[in-house]
This record gives C-alpha cells, sequence and structure tokens, in this order.
C-alpha cells in the first residue's frame, strides 16, 4: 500500500509536467516554428520522461493506466471543443492514438512480461524515438515529410534504447531488431505511427522474448 502511494505521488508530479509541457512549453514552440514541431516536443519531454520515470519509480500499473485513461479523456475533451490548436490538428488525430497506445501498453504488455519493460521500451520508442524523427525532419526538409534522414535519425535514437534496457535480461539483440523494424514501420503512413510503432515493436519483443 505505501509503495501505491509513492507511485500515486510520481503520478501527480508527472501529470502536472506533462500539463506544463502540453499548455505551455509546446505553445512556444508553436509559435516560433509550428505545430508539428509542439507535438513532438510533447512526444518528448511529455511521454519520453514519463517513460523515464515510469521505467526508474513505478512497479506496478496501476497509476499509469489512470493517468494514460484521464490523458485520453482530457485531449478528447479538448479537440471537441477546439481548446487546443497549437498542437492538435484538424488533419490528425496522432494525440489521440498516442494515449490510446499508452493505455495498451500499461494495461496489457506490462503483463506479458515478468518485468515491465516490454511496455516501456515501445513507449520510449514511440515518445521519444519518433519525436526525434520528427525533429530532425523538421530541421532537414522544413515540412513534415517522412524522409530518410527522420529515419536514420529514429534508428539512432531507438537502437541504444532498445539494447541498453533488454540488456540484463540477454534480449539486447531482440531489442536491436525490434527499435530497427519500429523504425522502418514509423515511415509508412498507412497508420498512424502512433498505433504502428508501439504495436509492431511489441510484437517484435514478445516474440523474442518467448523464443529466447
Amino acid at each position: 500500500m505505501e509503495d501505491l502511494l509513492i507511485e500515486a505521488f510520481y503520478g501527480i508530479l508527472l501529470s502536472f509536467w506533462v500539463a506544463i509541457v502540453t499548455l505551455y512549453i509546446s505553445k512556444v514552440f508553436e509559435k516560433k516554428y509550428s505545430s508539428y514541431v509542439a507535438r513532438k516536443v510533447i512526444h518528448i519531454l511529455g511521454g519520453g520522461v514519463t517513460g523515464i520515470i515510469i521505467l526508474m519509480f513505478f512497479q506496478t500499473p496501476y497509476i499509469p493506466i489512470i493517468a494514460s485513461l484521464c490523458v485520453l479523456i482530457g485531449l478528447l475533451i479538448m479537440r471537441i471543443k477546439r481548446t487546443a490548436p497549437w498542437f492538435q490538428e484538424s488533419q490528425s488525430r496522432g494525440e489521440i492514438y498516442f494515449a490510446i497506445s499508452s493505455l495498451f501498453l500499461f494495461s496489457f504488455m506490462w503483463y506479458i512480461y515478468p518485468e515491465k519493460i516490454l511496455s516501456i521500451i515501445p513507449f520510449l520508442y514511440m515518445s521519444i524515438g519518433d519525436g526525434v524523427t520528427g525533429i530532425v525532419r523538421y530541421i532537414f526538409y522544413k515540412k513534415r515529410v517522412k524522409g530518410y534522414i527522420g529515419t536514420i535519425a529514429m534508428i539512432i535514437t531507438c537502437v541504444p534504447i532498445g539494447y541498453y534496457l533488454l540488456l540484463p535480461y540477454g534480449l539486447q539483440m531482440v531489442g536491436i531488431l525490434s527499435a530497427i523494424i519500429a523504425s522502418l514501420v514509423e515511415k509508412v503512413s498507412i497508420i498512424d505511427d502512433n498505433i504502428s510503432v508501439p504495436l509492431v515493436s511489441s510484437v517484435i519483443l514478445i516474440i523474442g522474448a518467448k523464443i529466447l
């Protein structure tokens, strides 16, 4: 019970941080650059920091599940009321898919493997990996395009995440493979990458963990 209370405390702090990133910091980047960059800043500073804190301090999925559900509801309300145009775009519902994928990872993937690691790695690919990819593409192309430079940047970002987080379990090669495939899948525009990246990388991680 004490551990859950501590995790609830961290959850409250994370909620404030994500709110600051989403409602204030991202606005600065939207004004200086674009709504696309603002979204990627939310990915990295909001999602990425959250994933790292969960990895370091959380032992149960309850708070992350509740937080993901609250974020999803909040984003839906903001979209319906159109109160966050600086990062919510009419042609993209990526932030909604991000919240749905987070809910999936923390409510399902957490239980697949004895450790929480299989839920955290796809989350970090989706948040940090995809965030870095978008910013690199913006720097090089000055527009929203699925260029190869961004894919290379995502591979460079995600491979160390997959490798080092799975190294203690002897699954580092699975981590490398999942990172590369996730990065290649991100480039495909058929399905929103906030769904495809965590889903495909989760499947690779599950198969790899079961076989090895």
